[in-house]
């Protein structure tokens, strides 16, 4: 006997539903977003970083590139 994918996710939204929490009782985001703690996630090697790419007007084939190390 095959299931009917479509009926079994309609049978978890009832349940969801029926059951999941009030929405008075749901967690804010303020008090969700204090548990986080803020981190340096960027590479370890900062070199060979591209700064600012600037085009000059007239020729839009001359690009210049500012970088740092």
């Amino acid at each position: 006997m095959r299931r009917n994918p479509l009926r079994a996710a309609f049978g978890l939204v009832v349940a969801v539903l029926a059951f999941g929490e009030p929405v008075s009782a749901q967690a804010s985001t303020e008090q969700i977003l204090q548990t986080f703690r803020w981190r340096n996630i960027g590479p370890a090697n900062m070199g060979g970083r591209i700064v600012d790419i600037e085009a000059v007007d007239d020729d839009f084939t001359q690009v210049y590139l500012g970088t740092a190390s």
